[in-house]
């Protein structure tokens, strides 16, 4: 029986074609997932080397190696890499998260929830709009929108990770109509 790797078979040839391209080795450790790429010169890593990259990798966890955006993103949540794990970060991160939507219905709309309103102008509400109808409707807008009650996202039945459409509430066509005033 044969466990499932940690990365696709896809990714595995990706990376050795790069690394081929770039004239290095690849040494992969693919349950411990560790991947290697070692300078092409004929010679093999020395056996108290090999260690090496794994020590890197935990030295890197310091919030001063992080690279600036990463570092604000963690001092926004509150997570700290060197003493908090990957549970810490999710819990911060869904608790930040939680905030945010909860701060949305107080703010006024912004220009592009108007925008994406406005082209539910020729349905009205309760109809399904097919999500390429509707221009500039991003994850954000559409986060926005449906923590106002002013759309529903529909799913399609025969699959339900991709998107089918909109639908317009009747707390959006109100809000539609006053931008529209």
């Amino acid at each position: 029986m044969t466990r499932k790797l940690a990365i696709s078979a896809r990714q595995v040839t990706a990376i050795c074609k790069g690394a081929a391209k770039a004239s290095f080795v690849v040494e992969l450790v693919i349950n411990d997932m560790v991947v290697r790429l070692v300078p092409d010169r004929g010679a093999t890593v020395p056996a108290e080397r090999k260690n090496e990259a794994i020590e890197s990798l935990e030295e890197w966890k310091t919030l001063q190696d992080l690279p600036p955006k990463v570092q604000r993103h963690y001092q926004n949540l509150g997570y700290d890499p060197a003493t908090m794990n990957n549970s810490d970060y999710n819990r911060l991160y869904e608790e930040a998260e939680a905030k945010w939507l909860a701060g949305i219905p107080g703010t006024p709309l912004t220009k592009r929830e108007q925008k994406v309103l406005l082209q539910f102008q020729e349905h009205g509400p309760g109809v399904l709009v097919e999500w390429r109808k509707i221009k500039g409707t991003g994850w954000e807008t559409e986060e926005r929108l449906v923590t106002r009650g002013f759309i529903e996202v529909r799913y399609r039945s025969r699959n339900p990770d991709r998107l089918e459409g909109y639908v317009l509430t009747e707390a959006g066509f109100a809000a539609l109509e006053a931008i529209l005033t």
